[in-house]
């Protein structure tokens, strides 16, 4: 049975999007073309703006044209400007919300078979995966009660369908790019973390991935991607023993790395983000502890305990800093831990 599926109209804009996106070529077809009149007429005539009332003919040429211009991205002398690698993004992510669960359920196998590890190709499948990521998943975009059950629907089937192939990819990427390709790095380690929330976390929580985030840790110019991305994972919920013990690992490797001396970092910056991270896992430890004391976990919530208070003289050490910025990002553990204490 045949199932029609109705957008609102926001996304009507996905036919505005692509004819931006493909006009040019398009026109050119049309300049050779002895018809292009009638074409164009009917167009008109017919008032076709509408994606769902295309044909399902004309439905597959755009997704042939977006492969086709995706391909042809890896042999151009030079690469597209910023705004249309962004909008062709945006193109790609449109069509991916509404064909995805019917008519294209290989786009990102599709993706990933074009682009390979070609530094252009990577860029633009980063790019779509965060304009993927804005549609469906962006809680800041509000979306309404039809709207929320596709995107559920979408990130279920994403899940069982190819959830740790994007895992893989991004492995790889990391692998391939983090010693000659800061830019590319850093697109994926966004990605990583935008995904990071919905996404099997044992997947990115694991050794080959936090210790090559480690590893981005000491690195000027992905660190302070590293430090969000490492921020994502550990608010993550979790089982609270783990937790912890994530947490304490990655704070045993950075402590041994000398982030804790916070008097002999001078780039406020990453400061700024640090003390968001170790606000990050401050808090994560503060919920840890009160679901383990709430279910009786005496040791486990002893031990929770102990990793919160080793933390503390770090977090005094970001909230006297003078930079407004690095201080207000430890403010939460600040209040929770002194909710500890009261009780």
């Amino acid at each position: 049975m045949d199932v029609e599926v109705k957008f609102p109209d926001r996304h009507l804009s996905v036919v505005a999007a692509i004819c931006e996106f493909i006009a040019l070529a398009y026109f050119e077809q049309l300049k050779v073309s002895h018809d292009a009149w009638q074409v164009c007429a009917e167009a008109l005539a017919k008032r076709i703006y509408r994606y769902s009332e295309l044909t399902a003919l004309q439905q597959q040429l755009i997704r042939e044209t977006l492969i086709a211009w995706l391909q042809s991205q890896m042999l151009n002398a030079q690469p597209e400007k910023t705004f249309i690698r962004n909008k062709a993004a945006q193109v790609f992510a449109l069509v991916f919300v509404t064909e995805y669960l019917s008519t294209w359920p290989k786009f990102i196998f599709d993706i990933l078979s074009v682009v390979g590890l070609n530094p252009r190709g990577v860029d633009l499948y980063l790019r779509v995966l965060m304009a993927i990521d804005a549609e469906v998943v962006d809680r800041d975009i509000i979306h309404t009660p039809e709207e929320a059950r596709r995107n559920t629907l979408l990130k279920d089937t994403m899940r069982e369908q190819c959830v740790p192939n994007l895992v893989e990819s991004w492995y790889q990427i990391l692998q391939t790019y983090q010693h000659t390709n800061s830019e590319v790095t850093c697109q994926c380690l966004e990605v990583i973390g935008a995904y990071v929330s919905w996404i099997d976390l044992t997947l990115i929580a694991n050794d080959r991935f936090i210790n090559m985030l480690l590893g981005h840790m000491s690195v000027e110019v992905l660190r302070e991607e590293a430090c969000d991305c490492l921020y994502e994972i550990v608010n993550k919920g979790m089982d609270p023993v783990d937790k912890t013990k994530l947490v304490e690992s990655l704070c045993q490797v950075l402590q041994s790395a000398g982030f804790f001396s916070i008097e002999q970092e001078e780039d406020v910056d990453f400061l700024a983000r640090f003390s968001k991270l170790v606000n990050g896992m401050g808090q994560s430890l503060v919920v840890s502890w009160t679901k383990l004391a709430k279910s009786g976990d005496l040791k486990n919530a002893h031990d929770t305990l102990q990793s919160i208070e080793s933390k503390v003289p770090l977090m005094l050490q970001l909230l006297i800093h003078e930079d407004d910025d690095i201080s207000s990002n430890i403010i939460g553990f600040c209040y929770e831990y002194l909710h500890i204490l009261k009780q």
